[in-house]
């Protein structure tokens, strides 16, 4: 795919995307009477938000996985404001897209996959994750619902390696953070940003396989 004109305006889609993104989940709150629609946090998530949807088109070039590729990012981006800023991944805004991924991988199933692949990624991923949280209470309820809608998303090897690379990108972070004494030890940290960097890394390099692994 090479970088011209239409590589440019979906960066600038994602630009002004990001930019209602945040003011969607944090722009409103008021910090000395007035909205912080500049702010440099504001503009890092206008700027991420470009760039993953440069990346997608990138990737897919102009079609339908294209289309749903840029409402994954957009749900990425989404629960990653909401989990840094409350702490939180809302019903609210999973559900939506949750509905929209059970509608649209109907009409186009990620590339190599049938839609039945995709209803028992999303069952499989609840499903492990439910039991993994009642067995431990090592991760919370709405990365488990999270999970559930990435996994109507992508197929069962891609998922699988989104949690790998969210797990292992996290615990790196984490480790480093500790390190710089940025955070103390027990203390709470939002999961959602490295599930969002995990499953986009994941949805972009889908079909690369570790050597002995079938990924069709």
């Amino acid at each position: 795919m090479r970088i011209g004109c239409p590589s440019a305006l979906f960066f600038l889609l994602g630009f002004v995307c990001g930019a209602f993104y945040f003011t969607a989940v944090v722009g409103w709150k008021k910090k000395n009477g007035r909205f912080r629609l500049f702010s440099g946090f504001a503009l890092c998530v206008q700027a991420l938000t470009g760039m993953a949807f440069f990346a997608v088109y990138f990737r897919y070039g102009m079609g339908r996985e294209t289309v749903l590729g840029i409402l994954f990012a957009s749900l990425l981006v989404l629960i990653t404001l909401t989990d840094i800023t409350d702490q939180s991944i809302p019903n609210r805004l999973l559900l939506p897209f949750f509905l929209l991924f059970l509608v649209l991988r109907f009409w186009h199933p990620y590339p190599g996959h049938g839609y039945v692949t995709h209803l028992a990624s999303t069952a499989a991923a609840f499903l492990c994750f439910w039991m993994f949280a009642a067995a431990s209470g090592g991760i919370g309820g709405g990365d488990i619902k999270l999970y559930a809608v990435i996994g109507m998303f992508l197929p069962p090897f891609p998922l699988f390696r989104a949690v790998l690379l969210s797990s292992i990108i996290g615990c790196l972070t984490v480790a480093v953070m500790l390190l710089l004494q940025r955070i103390k030890r027990r203390q709470m940290v939002a999961y959602g940003p490295f599930i969002a960097i995990g499953s986009f890394l994941s949805y972009l390099y889908g079909d690369v396989c570790p050597v002995g692994f079938n990924c069709g």
